[in-house]
C-alpha cells in the first residue's frame, strides 16, 4: 500500500513539475522582445530564441518546440504556421525569412538556415570577414521533414513534399514529391 501511494504522489508531482517547465518556458518565450507567440504553443526544455539586430520570430497557433530547439532570427523573420512540430535538436536561422507553413512536421536535429557563408569573397580576406549569401526558405504547408536533413538558403519546399532522413535539399522540391540523397533528389511522388 505504501509503495502504490509512493508511486502515486510522484506521478502527480511529475506531471505538475513537467506541466510548470512548459509553463515557464512558454512566458519567458512570450516575454521575449520579438516574438509572437500564438495560443497553444508548447516549448519544451532547453528551447533557444533568440532575435538580434531587429529580426522577429512569429510561433502560430498550437506550435510544438521540442526539446534544445534552437530559432535565431539575426535581422529575419521566423513565421512558423499554425500545428507544426518543430523536433529535438533542430536548429532554424534567418537573416532574411523563413516562412514555414501549417501542419508541418519537422524531425530532430533539421538544420533550415537561408544564409551561408561567402566563400568567393576577395582575395586575402579571411571567409569569416567576407559576409553571408542570403535567399530567403519558403516551406509550405503539410511538409515532413526527416531526421538529420538540411534546408540550404532559397529552397522552397512545395505543399506535401517530404525531405528524406540526412538529406541536403540545395533545390527546390516540388510539391507532393519525396526526394533523398544529398544532394537531395527526386525519389517518387507521393
Amino acid at each position: 500500500m505504501f509503495f502504490s501511494l509512493y508511486s502515486s504522489v510522484y506521478s502527480v508531482f511529475f506531471r505538475l513539475k513537467r506541466s510548470l517547465i512548459q509553463e515557464f518556458n512558454w512566458l519567458r518565450l512570450f516575454l521575449t522582445p520579438g516574438v509572437s507567440v500564438s495560443r497553444g504553443v508548447r516549448v519544451s526544455a532547453g528551447c533557444l530564441v533568440r532575435v538580434t539586430d531587429g529580426g522577429s520570430v512569429y510561433l502560430g497557433r498550437s506550435v510544438f518546440l521540442s526539446k534544445n530547439v534552437k530559432i535565431i532570427a539575426q535581422g529575419g523573420v521566423v513565421n512558423i504556421g499554425d500545428d507544426s512540430f518543430v523536433g529535438d535538436s533542430s536548429i532554424i536561422t534567418a537573416k532574411e525569412s523563413i516562412v514555414i507553413g501549417k501542419k508541418s512536421l519537422i524531425a530532430e536535429r533539421v538544420t533550415i538556415r537561408d544564409q551561408d557563408h561567402n566563400i568567393y569573397g576577395r582575395e586575402g580576406v579571411p571567409i569569416s570577414d567576407s559576409g553571408f549569401n542570403v535567399e530567403p526558405i519558403l516551406i509550405e504547408n503539410d511538409v515532413w521533414l526527416c531526421a538529420g536533413s538540411v534546408i540550404t538558403k532559397g529552397v522552397s519546399v512545395g505543399e506535401g513534399a517530404v525531405v528524406g532522413a540526412n538529406s541536403v535539399a540545395t533545390k527546390n522540391v516540388e510539391p507532393r514529391t519525396i526526394v533523398g540523397g544529398i544532394p537531395a533528389k527526386r525519389i517518387r511522388e507521393r
